[in-house]
This record gives C-alpha cells, sequence and structure tokens, in this order.
C-alpha cells in the first residue's frame, strides 16, 4: 500500500512519502537523530535502521513504538559488498539513505548514486585523505555522480553551525572570534565521568591526524599544523 501526504506548497498535489534508510543507525549522532525524527515520522512511510550492532534496539532513551521502524543487523563493507547493499536499497524501495556512519564516504555515494537514490551524509570519511583533500576530491566528481539528488557534509561542524555563525554575522556584524560549544541531552550523563556522544574514531581522526585551520575571510584559510591538539 503506498502512502501519501498534501504538499500545499505544490497545489495540494499528494506526493509520496519518500523511504528512508539510516546507515549507522546504533552511533551517537543516530541517537540525536532518532530523538528528534520523533517530531516528524510522519514525513516518511517505510523507516529503515541499518548498523553492524544491536544498541539501538536497547536505547531506552528513543520511543520505538513512534518510530515504527525495521532494524537491519548487518555490516556493509563497500565496495566489498556491493551486491548487497544494493539488494537492500531495492528490497525496502528505499528512496533516502542518511549515512551517519564513519566508514569511507567516497564508495557508498559512487553505489548509491549508481543506482538513482538519493544521498544525505553529515561528514565526509577516508581512511587516506583528511576532510579538506576529501571534499576537493569529490566536488571535482560532481558532473559524473548526478543521477539523484545528494546532500553532503550537512552535518554540525561545519554544517549547521555555518548557518548558526551566518545568521549571528547577519544580525550583529562581523565577529572578533567564534567559540563553539555543543551541549548534549541526547544521552543522560553519570555525573562527572567523561562521555563521547560522537564517533570516537573520527574524534581521533580530526584531532591527531589532520591538521586544524583558521578560516580568514571567503575561499582564505590558515592551516595549522601538524593537527588540532597542538593548537
Amino acid at each position: 500500500m503506498q502512502i501519501y501526504y498534501k504538499y500545499k506548497e505544490r497545489g495540494g498535489k499528494l506526493i509520496k512519502k519518500p523511504n528512508l534508510l539510516v546507515l549507522g543507525a546504533s552511533g551517537g549522532v543516530a541517537n540525536a537523530f532518532l530523538h528528534n525524527l520523533i517530531h516528524h515520522r510522519n514525513l516518511f512511510n517505510k523507516l529503515i535502521l541499518l548498523d553492524k550492532n544491536r544498541k539501538v534496539l536497547s536505547n531506552l532513551y528513543i520511543d520505538h513504538k513512534a518510530l515504527n521502524y525495521v532494524f537491519i543487523h548487518k555490516e556493509i563493507k563497500l565496495p566489498e559488498k556491493r551486491e548487497e547493499y544494493i539488494d537492500i536499497l531495492k528490497r525496502y524501495k528505499i528512496d533516502i539513505v542518511l549515512d551517519i556512519t564513519d566508514m569511507d564516504s567516497i564508495p557508498i555515494i559512487e553505489i548509491t548514486d549508481k543506482v538513482k537514490i538519493n544521498y544525505i551524509n553529515t561528514a565526509m570519511n577516508a581512511e587516506e585523505k583528511t576532510v579538506d583533500e576529501l571534499i576537493y576530491y569529490i566536488y571535482g566528481k560532481k558532473d559524473k555522480i548526478n543521477n539523484a539528488v545528494h546532500i553532503l557534509c550537512s552535518g554540525m561542524n561545519p554544517g549547521n553551525v555555518n548557518m548558526w555563525v551566518r545568521y549571528g554575522i547577519e544580525k550583529f556584524g562581523v565577529p572578533r572570534e567564534v567559540i563553539h560549544f555543543e551541549y548534549d541531552t541526547s544521552v543522560i550523563s553519570k555525573k562527572w565521568a567523561p562521555m563521547m556522544t560522537w564517533s570516537i574514531h573520527e574524534f581521533l581522526v580530526e584531532d591527531v591526524r589532520d591538521p586544524s585551520g583558521i578560516v580568514l575571510g571567503r575561499n582564505k584559510l590558515k592551516k595549522l599544523y601538524p593537527n588540532a591538539i597542538k593548537h
């Protein structure tokens, strides 16, 4: 059975609800995403959650009944398991893939695009490239990876944070400096014990392997070597 909802901005025409696949559904980013998805669950038809571990199933802080999802317990390694991944996309008639994993991004984007399915990620990941190298690489291939709509690097920093900074500059003028911190309420804290609600792997990659930097203006970046910890 197909489910439809009215979209008034298009003259009241009935638009088919998309099926959403979430890759990395047991991770820290997914935890925060699923908390908020409850309020927008009516925008989607099928919700498919996929992860290599089952932690999301025992998560006490999300409303499993309201999310009404199908969980797939599987590790998808690409490009090695290309056919297995495509089979999941076709079997569940996926319209949008939300990638919140720390897997290499390029194979996922290329394979998803090949079968003409929309793709969104929160960050670009690769073992052998820094974040900026990876972004320049994928930007150079944008005319070849265009069989569907793809939104890349839509995460908190620099994604949503950039929008907040732009709003602040428009309202208050150019600041002397910007200090960014996050207040996470998605997991119950254990007093003052240190916690990591993000990807531990990506935290180490960005802090230890990749250089830091300062934005000096439009298209002006000063890199700070050797890494973020040093600065």
